[in-house]
């Protein structure tokens, strides 16, 4: 059995797979901040399957190579062996991904056709971003994060998601995404994420980019003035595809099962 772990800043997702991509059985609780107190309760959840085969744990933060969680964004977690403890506890192979990454397995795996470069960007809180290469996470995409893209807006250069991630647009809009009526506020938002855009298409030539987070899920609202903003590459260019993201909320925990089956010996 594949077991995924997605933990959130406040809630964290415990899902099992046996075989495809239909969990057998889900569970969730409060994210606690204290470590300890997080191990304790992940412990009782998985407590609950009768088989442990494989585990892999989604964070949203920085990851070492040994599984290590250095720091998160919106946890005060620093230096937490995660992955120690959790070998410590199973004797089955243990996996410690960034949340983004995971999502972006998933997502650009659930395209009709999987691209050669994948690009996923996950538009909330901060701008999370993974790069998926023949539909697998490969080791040198690890640590990328296109959110901390200095980018030069309003007489300054600043990081990308400063300025337009979803967090960014509440401070600036006084609102949610959610609660955007106006067209005149979508085309902010376009202009925002254009820029970093424009940076990233030319770096990294993406076949297709997926677009997921509280932002990402209104896609529909800016997909128009967001191609007409990096329509500037051309004709030098060949402009990705912009999609929206098919499940965000199950992104991660359908990432973990897949980085388990691609990390697993078959």
């Amino acid at each position: 059995m594949i077991t995924a772990v997605d933990v959130g800043a406040t809630k964290t997702l415990v899902a099992q797979f046996d075989k495809g991509l239909r969990p057998i059985g889900q569970s969730r609780f409060l994210t606690p901040h204290n470590t300890d107190e997080f191990l304790q309760q992940l412990e009782d959840h998985l407590s609950a399957f009768d088989a442990i085969d494989s585990l892999t744990v989604g964070v949203p933060g920085i990851i070492d190579y040994e599984g290590v969680v250095l720091r998160c964004s919106n946890l005060p977690w620093k230096h937490f062996a995660l992955r120690h403890h959790l070998n410590a506890r199973y004797q089955v192979p243990v996996y410690i991904q960034n949340d983004a990454k995971l999502a972006a397995l998933a997502e650009i795996n659930h395209l009709p056709h999987v691209p050669h470069l994948g690009l996923y960007l996950t538009v909330s809180t901060g701008i999370g971003s993974g790069v998926i290469i023949d539909g697998k996470l490969l080791p040198a995409f690890y640590s990328g994060e296109a959110g901390h893209m200095r980018v030069y807006f309003e007489g300054k250069w600043q990081q990308w998601q400063k300025f337009a991630s979803g967090s960014a647009l509440v401070k600036h809009f006084g609102k949610r995404a959610e609660d955007f009526t106006r067209e005149s506020e979508w085309r902010e938002v376009a202009d925002r994420l254009g820029r970093g855009l424009n940076c990233l298409i030319p770096a990294l030539m993406p076949d297709v980019i997926v677009f997921g987070g509280g932002v990402g899920n209104y896609f529909e609202h800016f997909d128009e003035e967001l191609y007409e903003k990096i329509s500037i590459l051309e004709p030098y260019i060949d402009l990705p595809k912009l999609v929206k993201a098919h499940h965000p909320n199950e992104a991660v925990l359908f990432g973990c099962y897949y980085y388990a089956t691609h990390q697993l010996p078959s």
